[in-house]
């Protein structure tokens, strides 16, 4: 399980997981900001699905 409640940790978990750009590419798509905390609940599971992507790649 990953957690990332504040901005420090959001901000490096984008960056150990590599995803800083998708996830800009996630926020201008629906026009959010997922610096804010409930803004990364309400789209968790596109989230969860950048970081799955990542881990399961062969």
């Amino acid at each position: 399980m990953l957690t990332a409640l504040t901005k420090a940790q959001w901000k490096r978990l984008k960056t150990a997981m590599k995803i800083e750009n998708a996830v800009v590419d996630l926020e201008n798509k629906y026009n959010t900001d997922l610096d804010d905390e409930g803004s990364r609940y309400e789209f968790r599971d596109a989230i969860v699905s950048l970081i799955r992507a990542l881990c399961f790649t062969e």
